[in-house]
């Protein structure tokens, strides 16, 4: 709920040019109308030819559950008026692959990547295997196949990275 102790003190960190008003929650309508304007700004002005509305949403999916579903709208309503400003846009959101996988928890949770249905252009996914695999080589050779028995949108992989330094504990 929006005065959890976790909430607590929120306001303060977000940017201090924003009203305190402004909401918390993907279902807030001024948090929505925020959103939607900046991405429709961003489509008018630079008409990206790609363009994805969140980072690693399954991850706050995870800890916010009641608010997935407003996101998902805002996502299919954003999505519809970026296309009126700039048709030639894919329109994203990255899903994190360890998490989706299960590989990090050992329960997968595509249902983050199935709320979206049809809405995403592509399916954009960051990874970072190191914590879980020994070696770029221990990577089992389907690891990545996974998704195409989930999708078969375009896929895109927004982030990636294993660390070239640091000990076991590192990773």
């Amino acid at each position: 709920d929006g005065d959890s102790t976790a909430d607590a003190g929120l306001e303060e960190q977000m940017d201090p040019a924003l009203p305190a008003s402004l909401g918390r929650r993907f279902a807030d309508e001024s948090v929505r109308r925020a959103f939607k304007h900046c991405a429709m700004r961003i489509a008018k002005d630079y008409k990206p030819p790609y363009l994805a509305l969140a980072s690693e949403i399954n991850t706050y999916f995870k800890f916010h559950p009641d608010d997935a579903e407003a996101f998902v709208s805002l996502y299919r309503e954003t999505a519809h008026a970026v296309k009126q400003l700039s048709p030639g846009t894919k329109v994203t959101a990255t899903l994190q692959y360890e998490l989706l996988t299960g590989t990090a928890e050992g329960t997968a949770r595509w249902d983050a990547l199935e709320r979206f249905g049809d809405a995403l252009d592509a399916v954009a996914i960051t990874t970072y295997p190191s914590p879980f695999f020994q070696s770029p080589d221990a990577i089992p050779t389907d690891y990545y196949l996974q998704l195409t028995r989930h999708t078969a949108k375009p896929v895109i992989v927004a982030e990636s990275g294993w660390p070239t330094g640091g000990g076991a504990a590192f990773h």
